[in-house]
């Protein structure tokens, strides 16, 4: 198993447990979702929370899910017993359902665990194909112009984590306007000092944290970024008549 395998079966069960940024993601996320209708599909579904959270609000929605590591779907597969869950990589997923197409496709808190730049990339273009005219794509990146997070994924390149972030304009060039609609850009951070945590540090701690809490609540710097779109309906072209 590879390091980022095993990294995850640890925490297969005890994963998103808390209270958190990626928590406040998979609180809108599954939200968001549960106001749909027909059938959704999360890449990278990890343990199943966010899928779990869906059909709580939605028992109507269609689930599936599909995850590389086989610890995490069975926890999924314990939490939601009534999704379709496969064990498989995301970039096969489109081999996983063959002429599928979803009402909704998601990914949230996984694409930075990629195996790089162009995989993230490439599971946004395959999500662009899986999802129906009509339907929706969300997702999140953790966002390579806040430093931060950029110099702390670094650190965990190199120990041999794979962490990356992605540019927000790149990622929104992937999606052309003539094919899809940007319904949400949400920055993604915490509210407040006692939010993040940290009310208990010592002052000049607290002081630079609000500093940097002020300075992050915008796309252009928040650490977490949210988007949903969706894909636009084909206009027909207006029907010409000979003369």
């Amino acid at each position: 198993m590879s390091g980022m395998g095993e990294f995850w079966s640890r925490r297969a069960k005890a994963y998103g447990a808390g209270w958190d940024r990626e928590e406040k993601q998979r609180e809108l996320v599954a939200g968001f979702v549960a106001r749909q209708s027909g059938a959704v599909l999360e890449l990278a579904c990890g343990n199943g929370r966010v899928l779990r959270k869906i059909r709580d609000r939605n028992p109507a929605l269609l689930l599936f899910g599909v995850d590389s590591n086989a610890r995490m779907i069975e926890e999924a597969a314990a939490r939601v017993p009534d999704a379709t869950l496969v064990h498989a990589d995301v970039t096969a997923v489109e081999e996983v359902f063959p002429g599928l197409r979803f009402d909704v496709v998601y990914a949230v808190n996984s694409l930075h665990n990629l195996r790089g730049r162009p995989e993230i990339d490439r599971t946004l273009e395959t999500m662009k194909r899986l999802v129906a005219t009509g339907g929706y794509v969300a997702f999140d990146v953790r966002n390579a112009l806040n430093p931060f997070i950029s110099s702390a994924y670094a650190r965990h390149r190199r120990d041999g984590l794979q962490f990356f972030p992605a540019s927000p304009c790149r990622v929104l060039r992937l999606f052309p306007t003539t094919e899809f609609e940007v319904i949400e850009q949400r920055p993604v951070g915490y509210a407040s000092l006692a939010e993040a945590g940290v009310t208990e540090r010592g002052i000049l701690h607290r002081i630079g944290y609000a500093i940097y809490l002020r300075l992050t609540r915008n796309l252009l710097l928040s650490p977490y970024l949210l988007y949903i779109l969706r894909r636009r309906r084909q206009r027909r072209s207006p029907s010409m008549r000979l003369a």
